[in-house]
């Protein structure tokens, strides 16, 4: 039996001037159902697109979430990997 331990699925849409146009953070496994992100999509609606604007939506996203301690990990290594996780699908979907 795959348990996950922590999910993350961003979806976003750039307009030419490289803004986020259309952002969507949903998380799994670091609470009681899946959910999405309002306060980290906020972050990433400001008009510049750059790293620090990235580490704020994810940090955001970390906090955020409400893990639990169990036998597969940590309240804290869910909240990191949140973070983690957002950071480097925001990256992925940006590069492109």
């Amino acid at each position: 039996m795959a348990i996950a331990v922590v999910n993350v699925a961003v979806l976003l849409q750039l307009d030419q001037t490289r803004r986020f146009e259309e952002v969507c953070i949903a998380l799994g496994a670091v609470r009681p159902r899946r959910f999405g992100c309002p306060q980290a999509e906020a972050v990433l609606k400001r008009p510049a697109f750059d790293e620090a604007l990235i580490d704020t939506a994810a940090a955001s996203a970390a906090r955020e979430c409400a893990p639990i301690d169990d036998v597969r990990a940590s309240a804290g290594y869910r909240r990191q990997m949140v973070k983690v996780l957002v950071r480097r699908g925001l990256h992925l979907l940006a590069d492109t």
